[in-house]
């Protein structure tokens, strides 16, 4: 199926990844817009197709100089950015989105957007583990909350734990993102780090395969690209092809401690 003239990109990485500044740099270029998890709340790592399809379907129309209109999880107010660039721009050749849960969708978005781009950050297993662990440390409890556990008799989550699957009562759920990740339930009582280091490694396979089966379409760069020239211009180069891009983009300083 041909699409309209213009890039799609969909940019990948496992969390705590470098995914938001790939986000930043790609929405930084000549007429691209580009978003870091426009919608979480209406996916899923399973059975979210409809929501990729629609959200496939408006950027095409975007590109095609139809009306500029998306749907938006408000949320977070750092998505209110790109779309105010987006209603600036006289014209929008690129447009995107950032977000790991992509990935299972990579063949549903190619049938239907043959020239879209999948770039994905890997960062070091380790690096994950510990960012992950520390984001999903819980704040101190709520009264609230203590007494509601206190009702029911089981002991207050210290982590949120997105893999772990809801029969496992030691984590906080998570309504809006744990969907967003496959469960491991399968695992057990197996800890954080655990669920952690399958995470990784389930979705750099994945996507090294999906890297395999279609070269000119994803490709998997490390995280380290992101701190120099050339790095930076050989991804532009691949998500954004034959397009002006600026690679000289003041994007965060990606010392294996990148915030997500």
């Amino acid at each position: 199926m041909s699409g309209p003239a213009g890039h799609i990109v969909f940019g990948l990485g496992a969390g705590r990844s470098g995914t938001v500044s790939l986000a930043v740099l790609l929405d930084a270029q000549p007429n691209t817009v580009c978003f870091h998890e426009i919608n979480p709340s209406a996916m899923a790592w399973e059975g979210a197709e409809g929501t990729v399809i629609s959200l496939l379907r408006d950027f095409r129309a975007i590109l095609s100089g139809d009306e500029r209109a998306l749907t938006i999880d408000r949320t977070s107010p750092d998505r209110d950015a790109p779309i105010e660039r987006m209603m600036a721009l006289e014209r929008v050749t690129g447009i995107g989105d950032v977000g790991h849960y992509y990935l299972p969708y990579v063949e549903t978005i190619l049938v239907r957007a043959p020239q879209a781009r999948f770039p994905c950050l890997r960062r070091d297993r380790d690096a994950v583990v510990q960012s992950f662990t520390a984001k999903l440390r819980l704040r101190p409890h709520s009264r609230t909350t203590r007494l509601r556990a206190l009702f029911k008799g089981i002991p207050l989550p210290q982590s949120r734990n997105h893999w772990a699957g809801s029969g496992d009562t030691r984590w906080q759920e998570h309504e809006r993102f744990d969907a967003c990740f496959p469960s491991y339930e399968g695992l057990g009582a197996a800890d954080l780090a655990t669920h952690l280091q399958r995470w990784h490694d389930d979705y750099y396979a994945e996507a090294d395969r999906l890297a395999a089966l279609h070269p000119n379409h994803v490709r998997v760069f490390d995280l380290d690209c992101l701190n120099n020239t050339k790095g930076r211009r050989a991804l532009l180069e691949f998500a954004l092809p034959g397009a002006e891009t600026d690679p000289d983009v003041a994007v965060h300083a990606n010392s294996r401690a990148v915030t997500r």
